[in-house]
């Protein structure tokens, strides 16, 4: 029996975007749940999961999600402001909430190049409050930044999805916090 190996492999430069906004953090909320049409992507996954048996279905599940709303689906948000005010004790404290989103067909053919990009699949984006409330910032890591072969294989068809994506979630965080 062979003994487990590690290997730690720096990324050539993971890149963390922050985007500011002086928009209220509520209108950006408000903004990103519609681009990722929230309210008619609930039970989109558990679908995926469990009820789907073929890529047709897969493609036209997204589409009827999408419907009109940009690139992407709506998959979960995490409240991490409550978390802070359990421990300040604050029962308004400034929001936090980090959204996970994707398109399974834009994941499919990462993951078909780098299967180790799977760690980042699907992405995120942060959403924060200002410590005074007068302002938010959007924040995520860059696919391309984060998702390339982690070996240094240079593959052109990787590096053009991933730089696909990296402008893609560019236009949805533009557009959510436009004045």
């Amino acid at each position: 029996m062979s003994s487990p190996t590690k290997a730690v492999l720096p990324l050539p430069s993971a890149h963390f975007l922050v985007w500011e906004t002086n928009l209220p953090t509520t209108e950006v909320l408000a903004r990103l749940d519609f681009a990722l049409n929230k309210d008619g992507a609930t039970g989109f996954l558990p679908h995926v999961n469990e009820e789907m048996k073929t890529q047709q279905e897969l493609v036209d599940k997204i589409h009827s999600v999408i419907d009109g709303h940009g690139n992407f689906v709506f998959f979960n948000t995490i409240p991490l402001h409550k978390l802070t005010g359990f421990r300040t004790g604050d029962p308004n404290p400034p929001r936090i909430v980090v959204y996970t989103f994707g398109n399974p067909l834009y994941a499919q053919r990462v993951i078909k190049l780098n299967p180790i990009a799977a760690a980042n699949i699907p992405p995120r984006i942060v959403v924060v409050e200002n410590e005074n409330k007068d302002g938010t910032r959007v924040a995520y890591n860059l696919p391309s930044s984060i998702m390339m072969d982690p070996f240094g294989k240079e593959d052109e068809e990787l590096k053009t999805e991933l730089l696909g994506l990296d402008k893609k979630i560019e236009e949805l965080v533009l557009e959510i916090i436009k004045a």
